[in-house]
C-alpha cells in the first residue's frame, strides 16, 4: 500500500535525531536507515505470512543483514559509543511495518552485545570467518553450568528463543554451580546453534512471527573463553565498543530492546489507520465520518501525543547516556532509574494509545487479519514481557525520589 507523504512526514514522523559529539549525523546510521526505508514495503508485505507461519522469512532476514543493521551495536575499535539511538530508530521503523520483524531485529541486534563482552578469541570464533553471522539470546537463567576442565558443561532448556533458525550462535543465561551442585552465580554461555536441540515454535496470540523456539542443551561443553560470569551485586556489565570507557550498561540496551518495537508497532497502526481513513473519505460520504468526527480527531491526537512523549523522553535518556559514555564517566543512579522508568511507562502509554485507536477504528479494529487486530495481539504480548512490567521500575524510582536508599545492585540499568 502506498503511504501518503502527509502521514509519514508529519503525524508519525520519527523524533530520533542521532548526533555525534561534534553534532554531525552519524554516517553509519544514515546508511542503514536509508537501506531500511527501501526494505519496509517488503517487510509489510510479509507481515501476515510471518504471523501465519510463526517465523520471519529468510529473505527478509537476509535483506536486513545486507543493510548492516546488525553491526550497529557490535564492538568496533575507534568507533566510539555504540549508536543506540540510530539502532532503535531503525527497530521502530521495522516494527511499524511488522511488529514481529521489529522484535526480531531488536533481539538479534542486542544479542551481539553478549559476544562483545567476551574476549577477542570468542569474537573471532563467532564473526571471524563469517562476519554476517547472527546471534540470538535467552536471558532467563534456565540452565546450569558445571565446571569442568577447560570450561563448563551446560544443561538446561530455554523457552522462546527468538529467530534461532536464522542464527549461528546462541547466548544462554544459566546458573553456575559449586562443588556441591548448588547455584553460585549467574553467567551467560555463547554456544553454536549446531550443538543445541531445537523444539517447536512457541504458541502465543501475538508476536507469532518471531520464530521463537525451545532450546535444549545436554552436557554441552562450553570453553571458558565463551562464558561471561555476571558481576557480583553492585557490579554492572558494560557493552558498546573499545576501549571499556566507551560502553553502556548491558541492561539499558535490553530494556530498550523490549520497548522500542512496541512504540514502532503502535506508530505503524496509527499510520495505517490514517491512511485507510483518508482513502475512505475520498470515495464515500459515509467514510468521511472518521476524518470529520471531532471525537475521533481528538482520540488520534491523544494517541500520537502519547507516542511522541515516550519517544522524546527516551531520546533524552539515551542521549544523556551516550554523552556520559563518550566522556568515559559512569551513568548516575538517577539516569539509570529514570531510563528504566521511562522505558516501562512508554509501554503503558503505547497500550493506552492503541486502545484509543482501537475504539476509534470501528469494525476495522476487530476484523481478523487486519493490521490493527494483529498489532493489538503483538503489543499486548510484548507488554507481558517481564522487563516491561511497570511496577518494579516505578517503585524503585519512587523510592529514589523520596530520598530513600537505593543500593546499586537494586538498579538493573
Amino acid at each position: 500500500m502506498t503511504r501518503r507523504s502527509r502521514v509519514t512526514g508529519f503525524a508519525t514522523e520519527s523524533r530520533f535525531r542521532t548526533r555525534s559529539a561534534a553534532g554531525a549525523v552519524i554516517d553509519a546510521r544514515d546508511a542503514v536507515s536509508a537501506a531500511i526505508a527501501t526494505l519496509t514495503p517488503m517487510v509489510r508485505e510479509h507481515a501476515e505470512r510471518a504471523d501465519r507461519d510463526r517465523v520471519v522469512e529468510q529473505a527478509v532476514i537476509a535483506a536486513m543483514v545486507e543493510t548492516g543493521l546488525f553491526t550497529l551495536l557490535r564492538p568496533l575499535a575507534g568507533r566510539g559509543p555504540a549508536d543506540l539511538l540510530g539502532f532503535f530508530e531503525v527497530v521502530r521503523t521495522l516494527a511499524a511495518a511488522c511488529p514481529s520483524t521489529g522484535w526480531v531485529a531488536a533481539m538479534l541486534g542486542t544479542a551481539s552485545c553478549h559476544v562483545a563482552l567476551l574476549e577477542p578469541t570468542a569474537r573471532q570464533e563467532v564473526w571471524g570467518s563469517t562476519p554476517s553471522t547472527l546471534v540470538t539470546a535467552s536471558h532467563a537463567p534456565a540452565g546450569r553450568l558445571t565446571p569442568t576442565e577447560g570450561g563448563y558443561l551446560l544443561d538446561g532448556a530455554w523457552s522462546n528463543v527468538p529467530a534461532i533458525e536464522h542464527c549461528g550462535w546462541v547466548a544462554l543465561a544459566a546458573l553456575t554451580t559449586g562443588s556441591d551442585g548448588g547455584p553460585v552465580g549467574l553467567a551467560t554461555a555463547v554456544v553454536p546453534r549446531s550443538e543445541l536441540a531445537l523444539g517447536d515454535y512457541w504458541n502465543t496470540v501475538g508476536l507469532r512471527g518471531t520464530g521463537s523456539r525451545r532450546v535444549t542443551a545436554r552436557q554441552t561443553f562450553v570453553p571458558a573463553h565463551r562464558i561471561r560470569i555476571a558481576p557480583q551485586p553492585g557490579g554492572v556489565d558494560m557493552v558498546g565498543s573499545e576501549p571499556a570507557s566507551g560502553r553502556y550498561p548491558l541492561a539499558i540496551v535490553y530494556s530498550l530492546a523490549t520497548c522500542m518495537p512496541v512504540l514502532g508497532a503502535v506508530q505503524g497502526a496509527f499510520e495505517e489507520y490514517l491512511d485507510r481513513a483518508g482513502q475512505r473519505a475520498a470515495f464515500s460520504l459515509a467514510g468521511a465520518r472518521s476524518v470529520t468526527d471531532p471525537a475521533i480527531q481528538a482520540a488520534v491526537a491523544r494517541g500520537l501525543a502519547e507516542i511522541d512523549a515516550s519517544i522524546l523522553q527516551l531520546e533524552r535518556d539515551v542521549s544523556e547516556a551516550t554523552a556520559a559514555v563518550a566522556a568515559g564517566t559512569v551513568l548516575t543512579t538517577e539516569l539509570r532509574l529514570r531510563t528504566r522508568r521511562d522505558q516501562v511507562w512508554a509501554v503503558e502509554r503505547a497500550l493506552d494509545a492503541l486502545e484509543l485507536l482501537r475504539r476509534s477504528a470501528g469494525a476495522e479494529a476487530i476484523r481478523e487479519g487486519a493490521g490493527i487486530e494483529r498489532v493489538w495481539r503483538d503489543v499486548h504480548t510484548a507488554a507481558a514481557h517481564l522487563v516491561n512490567q511497570p511496577e518494579p521500575a516505578l517503585r524503585l524510582y519512587g523510592r529514589w525520589a523520596f530520598g530513600l536508599e537505593v543500593s546499586d545492585d537494586m538498579v538493573i540499568v
